[in-house]
């Protein structure tokens, strides 16, 4: 059993506790066909294959994301991304998190897996508000609302999912953080 601080079990029992979802988590979202949803070096294996590429070990997945942007484009990059963490549906483990009261959610994950578990909860406590670029963010209340900020960007955001997946995309992200 594992023993959480009483410090931060208060803070996650009276929701005043901030949830931070890496890539980690994908082991606990399925594809349609119950197999596990690809992880970073699947997602590269996935890309090379698709676009003729030879991958060698140690190849990042925004080092192969740049070389098929820039032998197509960046619209051909991310609908093949889509469509591989498309129709993800999160176990339930990953939905017991749904359950809890959240001051806000962070990912960066470009899926939406979160807003799926609370849609998979029959009495979720919050409704999501998903976010991918700052100036979409409006006020939100609390006991009603958990914002979730999509760091890396969020392909059901709309026209432009502002998905940070090349190099050049991470290079862009850290010049802008650092202004």
């Amino acid at each position: 059993m594992i023993s959480i601080p009483i410090g931060l079990r208060n803070a996650i029992e009276t929701g005043n506790c901030v949830l931070f979802i890496g890539a980690g988590v994908g082991s606990h979202f399925r594809r349609v066909d119950g197999s596990n949803a690809p992880n970073g070096r699947e997602l590269c294996e996935l890309l090379c294959k698709k676009f003729g590429i030879t991958y060698e070990d140690g190849f990042s997945l925004a080092q192969i994301s740049e070389i098929v942007e820039k032998r197509n484009n960046r619209q051909v990059l991310e609908n093949f991304i889509s469509s591989q963490l498309s129709n993800l549906t999160p176990d339930e483990s990953f939905c017991y998190l749904s359950k809890m009261r959240w001051k806000s959610i962070f990912t960066t994950n470009y899926d939406n897996c979160i807003e799926r578990a609370y849609q998979l909860n029959s009495s979720p406590p919050q409704k999501p508000i998903s976010y991918s670029i700052t100036s979409d963010v409006k006020s939100t209340h609390p006991l009603i609302d958990v914002p979730i900020y999509h760091v890396h960007g969020y392909f059901l955001s709309g026209e432009n999912p502002n998905i940070i997946i090349t190099k050049s995309d991470y290079a862009k992200f850290r010049y802008r953080r650092k202004m």
